[in-house]
């Protein structure tokens, strides 16, 4: 984990492991890669974004943005979330990518807090 050295950011990069592989090739050809994606980013908002505002104790999460990333490297995408507790909002947004033909999940986090209060996105 990476700190701004002035604001309440902070970066942080993770690895995990999966129990499955998939090729460029399979899911290229696959016609389900959509539905793929979008239960790999349900996985991981279930998996880490959750896990993270049950430990810091928040009321609420929303998930602000989902979405697929192109990549020639691995299966990419974005999770963009908003954590409240009291009056303060935490935001937690990462790009994640599984690398073709490895059994990984990389993610790298932005947790920022406060959020802007002005912020509209």
């Amino acid at each position: 984990m990476v700190s701004h050295p002035t604001k309440q950011m902070r970066v942080m990069a993770m690895v995990g492991h999966l129990d499955t592989t998939i090729t460029k090739r399979q899911f290229g050809s696959s016609p389900n890669r959509d539905a793929l994606v979008e239960g790999m980013m349900q996985w991981t908002v279930e998996q880490a974004y959750k896990k993270i505002s049950r430990d810091i104790g928040a009321e609420r999460m929303i998930v602000s943005e989902k979405r697929k990333v192109p990549s020639e490297a691995g299966i990419s995408f974005y999770i963009s979330t908003a954590h409240i507790k009291g009056n303060v909002t935490m935001g937690v947004a990462g790009i994640h990518i599984v690398p073709f033909e490895k059994p990984d999940l990389v993610s790298f986090l932005m947790i920022i807090i406060p959020v802007d209060p002005t912020a509209t996105k």
